[in-house]
């Protein structure tokens, strides 16, 4: 089954319950076959190597895009953004 886990910002170092919860799902539906694509924020702070070994280490595809808080996006726009990076 295609799963698409939309999330907030990602990190691959959980830092509490909730970011290892999320990491720890992600897993296990990779370890029971499932196709996981992965769609996140990343925070100007995270820097490239987030970017990079995120899929490396998860072990699915991940698209990432740029968290601006001031942007008055919709989420239509997010979605047919998330569209475009499925292929």
């Amino acid at each position: 089954m295609k799963i698409l886990v939309a999330t907030p910002l990602l990190s691959l170092v959980p830092r509490g319950a909730c970011e290892h919860d999320r990491l720890a799902g992600i897993a296990q539906l990779l370890r029971l076959g499932h196709e996981v694509r992965v769609f996140s924020f990343v925070a100007p702070w995270q820097g490239k190597q987030l970017t990079t070994n995120a899929e490396q280490r998860l072990g699915c595809v991940i698209t990432f895009v740029p968290y601006r808080p001031a942007d008055a996006r919709t989420l239509s726009g997010l979605l047919s953004r998330v569209r475009a990076a499925a292929g």
